[in-house]
């Protein structure tokens, strides 16, 4: 009988969660929950574009004490460069041409709660040199204005480039990252995390079965496919491929996504045969058969996530070589 895989669930939000079996995830999630996210100091969360950074930025902002109070996120690398101090900032009535009305910044904005810094590389020198002294004064000045405002924010920022370098490279401020950088945490990519491509895919089916009220399946061979492929584009690059999957299966009137489903370049792909494939899926299910007698063919099938006439076959094909011998 297969061993059930431990599944690691991390809430950050009402309904919200991120889940894993990869064993290094599952570690960093253990200790968001009773390291990172209790203490206060900024936290780095470093990994390729699409590796899900956000999700455990708002992970460790849900599990802190400051759950109750506003995540405000920023792409630092989306601002334009004449609108950034009023962003951050803030700005009074009549600063500058077009403010009409007096406007609060980010940080004023996630006073008391914390304050998620996406792509953090990206920030200019310039307002690195302003964030800094806001986050270690506790306090900003808002454009127009000469008066202080105290504010009190955590900041977890996330990049996909490595800040040290940026630091060794002069594109970025080393009295700032020190200050930022007191944890920093590795999130690994999509393709050293082979156990989570099929969960994520199945939960991505899911969300669509939701909205289209149809029942899918991930068949076995689509899973092994999606499992072996590298996914440059992460969870982002996963998600996209299967609902086009989705809608390809729903349009073919089917009950089950294929590989032929997905628009995806396999070539890339360390892909078993087909033989391969259902030669290491078998003996699981033969072993599983063997300890439960009474066990329904869709029993087993949703035991293991398999199609019911996949394991059908397989099981029948067994039957009729026991009979042989």
């Amino acid at each position: 009988m297969r061993k059930p895989r431990h599944i690691e669930t991390l809430e950050y939000g009402p309904g919200k969660a991120l889940k894993t079996v990869d064993p290094v995830l599952t570690r960093i999630f253990q200790e968001i929950r009773t390291i990172y996210a209790p203490a206060d100091f900024p936290v780095v969360v470093q990994g390729e574009t699409g590796t899900g950074k956000e999700g455990v930025a708002r992970a460790i902002h849900w599990h802190s004490p400051r759950r109750d109070k506003p995540f405000v996120a920023v792409n630092c690398g989306a601002i334009p460069e004449g609108l950034v101090d009023s962003e951050f900032f803030g700005h009074e009535r009549g600063a500058f041409t077009g403010a009409i009305t007096t406007r609060k910044g980010h940080l004023e904005i996630a006073n008391g709660g914390t304050l998620f810094l996406d792509e953090i590389g990206e920030m200019p020198l310039a307002l690195q040199a302003r964030l800094l002294r806001a986050l270690q004064e506790k306090e900003i000045v808002r454009v127009g204005s000469s008066k202080p405002i105290s504010v009190d924010v955590r900041v977890v920022a996330a990049t996909n480039k490595d800040l040290k370098k940026l630091v060794d490279e002069e594109k970025f401020r080393a009295d700032l990252y020190y200050r930022i950088a007191s944890c920093i945490l590795q999130i690994p990519p999509l393709r050293e995390r082979s156990d989570d491509i099929v969960m994520l895919a199945r939960h991505f089916i899911g969300q669509s079965k939701k909205k289209s009220r149809a029942r899918l399946r991930l068949q076995p061979m689509a899973a092994k496919a999606l499992s072996c492929c590298r996914w440059p584009g992460n969870i982002r690059e996963l998600k996209g491929c299967i609902e086009v999957a989705v809608a390809r299966a729903l349009a073919s009137d089917r009950k089950s996504v294929s590989v032929d489903d997905f628009l995806i370049d396999l070539s890339t792909a360390i892909s078993p045969s087909r033989k391969e494939a259902v030669a290491s899926i078998e003996p699981e299910l033969i072993n599983y058969r063997a300890l439960n007698p009474n066990a329904t063919i869709m029993e087993i099938a949703v035991n293991f996530g398999l199609d019911y006439h996949f394991v059908r076959r397989l099981l029948r094909k067994h039957e009729k070589n026991q009979l042989v011998k």
